[in-house]
């Protein structure tokens, strides 16, 4: 891609905050988030099994590793050092094949990993000030 490398890896972050959102609107019950009621009348519309929604998941997550690595290969580290973090964390939703046969991910497996992951996303992280970042004192090996 011909996009300076700042906006390469915001993309990749948006990439892994919506794969989380869509993953998230999935398969999380909306009693862990405390939309019940708002989302019954969702949910009487939307009546996917477990095994249509988990297989959604794992076609965008296939869809995703399959250009991610464009961005592994980029030559700015936080750019890769995204798309690692977003390989790896898009490879758990994505069932591995053993000596031919084709494996399944379970749902609840699924279910857990982006309450997780969508519970950290939706945290705001506030950076560290400088005066406390001074107070760590680094280790005497490291060379910047």
């Amino acid at each position: 891609l011909k996009l300076p490398c700042a906006v390469q890896a915001m993309y990749v972050q948006a990439i892994l905050k919506v794969f989380v959102h869509v993953g998230s609107n999935l398969l999380v019950s909306p009693e862990a988030e405390g939309e019940a009621e708002e989302l019954e009348e969702d949910q009487e519309e939307d009546k996917m099994t477990d095994e249509e929604k988990t297989a959604v998941v794992t076609e965008l997550a296939q869809l995703i590793l399959t250009h991610i690595g464009q961005y592994a290969n980029s030559p700015d580290p936080e750019v890769v050092e995204r798309a690692c973090q977003l390989k790896a964390v898009v490879r758990q939703c994505v069932p591995e094949e053993e000596e031919g046969e084709e494996m399944s991910v379970n749902a609840e497996d699924l279910r857990r990993l982006f309450a997780t992951l969508g519970a950290i996303i939706e945290e705001e992280l506030q950076p560290v000030s400088g005066k406390a970042q001074f107070k760590i004192v680094p280790p005497e090996d490291l060379k910047v």
